[in-house]
């Protein structure tokens, strides 16, 4: 972290992905086109504050956070060892419900990722520190929406085989399906 002082203030401003907060760590691809907003969000300088800065000293405050640019850590598939064996397929659908209308009202796939894990683990992870649960926000992100585009669909194949009598082509899509979801550690 580097103290900065503004008009008497001291702020602290984080060097490296590793000084953030998963939830500071995700207003930086929020606010991707603007550095200003970067700034102001990750070390709470108001954005008028930011304006106001002579070009010399808002460009020195924006080479410090430089690592921005490197987007790589988002990218990460190191899932926390507590998470890795989560069986997606043993949801029931009143959380899976929660969690697709979490999906929903305009938020980033990783806001959307600490209401997954808070709806399925009852755990948050917003305030841990970045680079320790990114890896496991993207499996909770990608595994669920596998899960919630593959499950309406074996719903709907479960309701309408229990309505009529068995088909030979509802079957082998049930099945299939099934296979599809249990290969990919996902069960039903």
């Amino acid at each position: 972290m580097q103290v900065v002082n503004i008009n008497h203030v001291a702020y602290n401003i984080p060097l490296s992905w590793d000084e953030l907060t998963y939830s500071q760590a995700i207003k930086i691809v929020k606010h991707i086109d603007n550095k200003a907003e970067q700034l102001s969000a990750i070390s709470g300088i108001d954005l008028d504050i930011i304006d106001a800065l002579p070009d010399t000293h808002a460009s020195q405050l924006f080479h410090l956070i430089a690592f921005t640019e490197d987007l790589t850590p988002f990218e990460s598939t190191d899932v926390e060892e507590k998470y890795k064996d989560f069986d997606f397929g043993s949801v029931s659908f009143g959380l899976a419900e929660k969690v697709r209308q979490s999906a929903t009202g305009g938020k980033t796939g990783f806001e959307v990722a600490i209401d997954i894990i808070k709806i399925l683990k009852g755990e948050d992870i917003s305030e841990r520190p970045f680079l320790e649960v990114i890896g496991s926000a993207n499996f909770f992100l990608s595994n669920t929406l596998i899960f919630i585009i593959t499950m309406p669909n074996l719903t709907k194949i479960h309701s309408a085989m229990n309505k009529k009598p068995r088909e030979w082509s509802d079957s082998i899509v049930l099945e299939g399906l099934q296979r599809t979801l249990k290969s990919q550690g996902r069960g039903v």
